[in-house]
This record gives C-alpha cells, structure tokens and sequence, in this order.
C-alpha cells in the first residue's frame, strides 16, 4: 500500500496563493493608489498616508486578537471573515468621497481583514506542518508576497494609466480579498494529524538520532508560552529588528513612488522600481528560505539587514535610473531574507505551539511602531521638502539592529523561567 501525498505541500502552494493575492494587492497596490488619489481627491500627502498608516497600525494592533481568534477556533475561519472584512473595507473605499471613510474602509476595515488573512494564520499553519523544512516553507510562503509586489504594483499601474481611475484598484482589491477566503474554506487542514500524517510528512518512530543531529540549524524543540517568550532578550531583539524592517517598507511602499517622481523619474518608472524590490524581495526569501534549514538563520538575517541598510541610504539619493535600480535590488533582497530569517528564528527559538501568539507580539510593537512611519515621513516632506531627513533616520536604525542581530544567541528554557 502507498503512502499518501503529504498534504504540507498542497496546503503550502494554497497558502502562498492566499499570500500573494493578499499582500501582493493590498499591501503593495495600496502604495501604488495614493498618488492618483491625492490628486483627485484635494488631500495633502500628511493626509493621504495617514490612512496607509491606520492600515498598516490596524494590522499590527489586532495581531494578538487574531493570534487568540486562531486559538479559539482555526485558522480557516479567520481567513474566510478576514476575507468578509477586506472585501468590505475595499469597497467602502471604492466609494469614498471624503477622508473618513477613506481611513475606516482602507485603513480600519482592511488592515484587520488583512491581518485576519496573511502572516499570522499563514505562518501559524506552515509552522505547524514543517519542522526540517520549517525555513523553506516560510520562504515560500513570504516569496508568494513579494512576487504580488512584482506583479501587482506595475499591473496596478497599468490598469490606472488605462481607467484613469484609481476606483478600480480598491475594486480589485476587494476581489482578491475574496478569492482569498473561498480558497481557505476549501482547502486548509489544521495540523498534519488531522489527516493522518505527520509534520514534513516524516513519522518520527522511523527518524534515527544520526538523522535529528545532521541539521547545522538551532531548532529549540521546547514550546514556550508568551509569558515565558516575552521574558527573554533574544525576543525583543527579535522585535526591534521587525520594527526597524517594518519602518522601512512602510516608509519604501507608501512613499517611493511620490520621492522617485520628486526626484525627476516618472511614476510609470518609479512603479516599476517599487515592483522590482518587490520582485528582489521574493529572491531574497527564496534564498534565505533554501539556506534557512542549513546554515543559522541569524547570519542571513544580518546579511539582509546590510542590505536593507544600504538600499535605503542609495534611495535617498536616488536621482538616476541606475540608483533606483540599485536601490530596489538591495532593498528588495534584503527586505526579503531578513522578514523570512526573523520568522524562522523566532520558530526555532521558540516552538511552534504558541508561534501565532509570539508572533502577535513580534507584529503588535512592530506595527504600532513602523505604522507612524508614513505620516511622519509625509510630515519631514511637507515641512522640509524632502524625504532625506526621513531616509537617514532608517538608516541608523538599520544600522543598530545589524549590531544587535551580531550579538544575538539562542534563548536557554530553563524551569525558572515558568511562573
């Protein structure tokens, strides 16, 4: 009799579908339908990246409340109202003719439809159903959202050049959302063991103990609760580094566009400039995802954080095709080996079984902190004229989590840690 097809693999390519759909629209067509907006609507750009930031705040604040929503009942549900809540959201901005409800359908409403729907749920279950091949499936599954930005940001662009209206973006925003809840409700299975099978689809009787130590990865096998995880520095060194990366790609998605323009290139160029970090993005989680299961996902993190590093400071004087270009090669590597290496450390760090809550924290400080990051870069523009100021400050940040990440070392569970 022959063994059955280990589902991981069916629920990986799903998952990374729901991811693409998601992120690829939402996150990164967003940046892409400010700029048309401003113009049509009269808004200042404090105004208009206010709402990106209540977005990208609202996913981050509900992160814990999602990661409970799971606890409670499954992550099908939470991606299937997700979906109810991003359509929703989407369409009320299709129709808005005033800022508030710009900021209640665009930021509030799909910021937590978001959240309900992509990393959190997404991850949780790839965590749960790999274990030796933990750090590939979350390169895959995170590779899936910046190929959205590859493809999504200049399709966008496309179909706004074609309409000459940005209406249709929040349209087919809400169209995707959607997808995105019926492929969950078809498809997911929670835990291998609700079907029969075992994580990587490896029984563990039949693993040697040669087999278990051949790994040159840190995988601690003790689950941590978050009262105990929370306790530990390697955690909140962890949520810096997902701050500061944060900050950065919410500054890049809501402001590139609106600062290659300013810097003399056409938007038609600077979209394809934010769409190639995007593409870059999926390479980098790519390659740290294939390097993650071999080689300790601490050195790929501070690899990726040189790179985030070095693209920001180039875009602050990105004046030239070539420097653009630069900028969105090293940026979008970077971004993407240092999203998959943080989430790998923190799996390896702290288990699998509480991963969603852990995370929830991780995205609750990152998201609260990175979510001020556009108004604040809007605000240095209106007042200074300019995006330098902003750029720089990222940079020393950048710069600061690259020194943490290079004094970084696993966490010890020990029973004195439990209350």
């Amino acid at each position: 009799m022959s063994t059955p097809r280990f589902y991981g693999w069916t629920l990986l390519a799903v998952l990374s579908t729901i991811y693409f759909l998601i992120i690829g629209a939402s996150f990164y067509g967003f940046g892409v339908a400010l700029a048309p907006m401003i113009k049509s609507m009269g808004w200042s750009r404090t105004e208009a990246a206010i709402g990106y930031s209540i977005f990208a705040l609202s996913m981050g604040i509900v992160g814990p409340l999602v990661a409970l929503f799971i606890q409670r009942f499954n992550t099908r549900a939470c991606i299937f109202i997700g979906g109810v809540l991003t359509v929703t959201g989407a369409m009320l901005t299709y129709y808005a003719e005033s800022l508030m409800q710009y900021y209640i359908g665009a930021g509030v409403l799909m910021g937590i439809g978001v959240s309900m729907q992509s990393f959190l749920p997404c991850s949780q279950l790839v965590a749960t159903w790999f274990v030796k091949k933990r750090a590939l499936g979350i390169g895959l599954l995170m590779a899936s959202g910046g190929l959205g930005a590859f493809i999504v940001a200049p399709t966008f662009s496309a179909l706004l050049t074609a309409t000459d209206n940005w209406r249709y973006l929040w349209f087919v925003i809400a169209i995707c959302g959607a997808v995105g809840a019926v492929l969950a409700v078809i498809f997911i299975r929670e835990q291998p063991s609700d079907i029969g099978q075992f994580p990587d689809g490896i029984d563990p009787e039949t693993v040697n103990e040669e087999d278990e130590q051949s790994s040159d990865t840190v995988a601690i096998q003790q689950d941590w609760k978050v009262g105990e995880a929370i306790r530990s520095s390697p955690l909140w060194i962890i949520v810096f580094v997902a701050t500061v990366v944060m900050a950065g790609v919410t500054m890049v998605n809501s402001q590139v566009v609106l600062h290659l323009t300013d810097m003399g290139l056409t938007a038609t160029f600077a979209a394809s400039a934010l769409g190639i970090q995007g593409f870059l993005s999926t390479g980098g989680r790519l390659l740290a995802g294939s390097l993650g299961d071999r080689f300790d996902s601490r050195q790929i993190l501070i690899v990726g954080l040189v790179c985030v590093l070095t693209g920001i400071l180039i875009l602050s004087v990105a004046d030239t095709v070539i420097l653009s270009y630069l900028f969105a090669c090293l940026f979008g590597l970077g971004f993407g080996m240092a999203v998959v290496a943080y989430a790998t450390l923190l799996a390896n760090y702290f288990g699998s079984l509480y991963f969603a809550q852990i995370m929830s924290v991780v995205g609750f400080v990152s998201t609260v902190i990175g979510a001020s990051v556009p108004v604040l870069a809007g605000f240095a523009y209106d007042w200074l004229g300019s995006y330098t100021v902003a750029f720089w400050v990222i940079a020393g940040f950048a710069f600061v989590s690259v020194v943490l990440s290079i004094v970084m070392r696993p966490p010890v569970y020990s029973a004195e840690s439990v209350v």
